[in-house]
């Protein structure tokens, strides 16, 4: 997200890993890579990126006999595949319609972010 001078990086250089999470984060960097962070209501998870595969496979799970895509059902089938842990269980994300709502709105728009790109021809 962006600050209110447009510094997209802003959020990111403001969040602090809970203690209790720093070694589990560390760990997780270093076997996925790249982990991604939700804080919701001062409440820190933490997703992995997904691989293409399983985006795929969302996208497959998603879609009807008819084509239509179910958004939330791509966004669960990330959320549960890319969920690494924090201070919420899968279980309790799941529970909570609100809060359910919020971490899949996250992985649907933001787990995956597009690049900036430029086309033309030369």
């Amino acid at each position: 997200m962006a600050d209110k001078t447009g510094n997209k990086d802003a959020e990111a250089q403001e969040f602090k890993v809970p203690k209790a999470c720093e070694a589990d984060v560390r760990a997780w960097k270093e076997k996925h890579g790249k982990v991604k962070y939700l804080d919701m209501d001062g409440k820190a998870l933490f997703f992995r990126m997904p691989t293409r595969q399983e985006m795929a496979a969302a996208e497959n799970l998603a879609e009807d006999e008819n084509g239509r895509m179910d958004s939330y059902k791509k966004a669960e089938k990330l959320f549960v595949d890319c969920f690494l842990g924090g201070e919420l269980t899968l279980e309790q994300v799941l529970d909570d319609v609100e809060v359910y709502m919020a971490v899949t709105e996250y992985c649907l728009f933001r787990l995956v972010e597009r690049k900036n790109v430029s086309w033309g021809s030369c």
